[in-house]
Protein backbone atom coordinates (compact mmCIF):
# COMPACT_ATOMS: atom_id res chain seq x y z
CA UNK A 1 0.00 0.00 0.00
CA UNK A 2 2.83 2.39 0.83
CA UNK A 3 4.49 1.69 -2.52
CA UNK A 4 1.31 2.60 -4.38
CA UNK A 5 0.93 5.88 -2.52
CA UNK A 6 4.58 6.79 -3.06
CA UNK A 7 4.38 5.92 -6.75
CA UNK A 8 1.30 8.08 -7.26
CA UNK A 9 2.69 11.06 -5.35
CA UNK A 10 6.38 11.04 -6.31
CA UNK A 11 6.15 9.31 -9.69
CA UNK A 12 5.41 12.33 -11.92
CA UNK A 13 8.29 14.35 -10.44
CA UNK A 14 10.71 11.46 -10.94
CA UNK A 15 9.60 11.01 -14.55
CA UNK A 16 10.11 14.71 -15.27
CA UNK A 17 13.61 14.59 -13.79
CA UNK A 18 14.51 11.52 -15.84
CA UNK A 19 13.22 13.10 -19.05
CA UNK A 20 15.23 16.25 -18.36
CA UNK A 21 18.37 14.22 -17.65
CA UNK A 22 18.08 12.19 -20.84
CA UNK A 23 17.59 15.32 -22.93
CA UNK A 24 20.68 16.93 -21.40
CA UNK A 25 22.74 13.78 -21.85
CA UNK A 26 21.74 13.50 -25.50
CA UNK A 27 22.77 17.01 -26.53
CA UNK A 28 25.50 18.35 -24.25
CA UNK A 29 28.43 16.20 -25.34
CA UNK A 30 29.99 16.46 -28.76
CA UNK A 31 30.93 13.31 -30.63
CA UNK A 32 34.62 12.93 -31.35
CA UNK A 33 36.50 10.19 -33.15
CA UNK A 34 40.15 9.77 -32.18
CA UNK A 35 40.88 6.46 -33.87
CA UNK A 36 42.76 7.23 -37.09
CA UNK A 37 43.28 3.66 -38.31
CA UNK A 38 42.12 2.91 -41.86
CA UNK A 39 38.81 1.11 -42.19
CA UNK A 40 38.99 -2.44 -43.52
CA UNK A 41 35.96 -3.20 -45.66
CA UNK A 42 34.70 -6.78 -45.85
CA UNK A 43 35.18 -8.43 -49.23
Amino acid sequence: MVAVVLTLTVGPAVLKALRRATRRAAFETAVTFDDRRPVKHPT
